[in-house]
């Protein structure tokens, strides 16, 4: 979800501010490797923290993935999510692009708020809508900002 949301909003209020294909792909590229790295060191550091603390103590918890597993699934999670709104921009015009990378985050927002009922056991459609919802708007603020820049 934070790679769909935050790149959403990041391409499409670059491609707001009436820049290039090339710009608004770097952009979105950069964020998808700075923010996944930075998720994925936030993870490792937590996870290492987390087996630190338990290893002091009497207290033991089973921690199924190494702070490394962790982070690697972390970044490539960040960085999948991040394609979708990067995707339409290498074929399509800057402006072309921003509905279809809108339509393609929130077809993705809406599977994976679905596929969380599975674990929830919350109803699909409130589920799925709710998270494309909340990443529509954040990528709409996006767009807003380039806009008025």
């Amino acid at each position: 979800e934070d790679g769909l949301v935050s790149t959403l909003g990041i391409v499409t209020g670059v491609a707001a501010a009436l820049a290039t294909n090339n710009i608004i792909i770097i952009a979105g590229l950069a964020n998808m490797i700075a923010a996944g790295l930075s998720m994925a060191a936030g993870t490792y550091l937590s996870a290492k923290s987390q087996l630190e603390f338990f290893a002091k103590g009497k207290q033991k918890k089973n921690i199924r993935k190494t702070p490394f597993e962790g982070a690697v699934v972390i970044f490539f999670s960040f960085a999948l999510g991040a394609a979708f709104p990067v995707a339409p921009y290498f074929f399509l015009s800057s402006t072309a692009a921003i509905p279809y990378s809108a339509l393609a985050t929130a077809a993705a927002l809406f599977f994976f708020g679905a596929v969380k009922t599975r674990y929830t056991r919350v109803s699909l459609l409130k589920s799925g809508l709710e998270m494309m919802l909340i990443g529509l708007a954040v990528g709409a603020v996006g767009y807003l900002i380039g806009s008025l820049v």
